[in-house]
């Protein structure tokens, strides 16, 4: 899924001379539909593109623990302030001057009908971290 989801965007990763590290076990399962964890990923990655205009580093890793897989995506961008954090998965939030505050509030729907949950740690100019957490079985 990781790897399908980079494969989308990797038009606008090498646009902006973003290295892209993924470190995942192949062999982590769980049940949930492909096609929407998919689609949470592609908001994500877009999103950290979008941090990094000028080059940067993605990172997406995943693993198991506690009954839950999780999965994060980390970008070197610019980071998000603590009071913007507060309302990013706010339908009609955004960051970004041309954004509709859609994605990241879709993506958090998603998850959490998966019984996951999403978060975000980020420090301005130290980039963001992004974590889906969704139940094994």
């Amino acid at each position: 899924m990781i790897d399908e989801a980079v494969h989308a965007l990797r038009a606008q990763v090498e646009a902006n001379g973003i290295r892209v590290a993924i470190g995942a076990d192949a062999a982590l399962t769980a049940r949930f539909d492909r096609g929407q964890i998919v689609e949470v990923l592609l908001v994500l990655i877009a999103n950290a593109v979008e941090a990094m205009p000028h080059g940067g580093t993605l990172a997406i890793t995943a693993g198991a623990e506690a009954g839950a897989v999780w999965i994060e995506v980390r970008d070197s961008g610019a980071g998000i302030a603590p009071h913007q954090q507060a309302r990013l998965f706010q339908l009609f939030a955004t960051t970004k001057p041309t954004g509709t505050g859609l994605g990241l509030a879709v993506a958090k729907k998603i998850v959490e009908r998966h019984g996951g949950r999403i978060a975000v740690a980020s420090q301005p100019g130290a980039g963001s971290v992004f974590r889906i957490e969704l139940p094994r079985g």
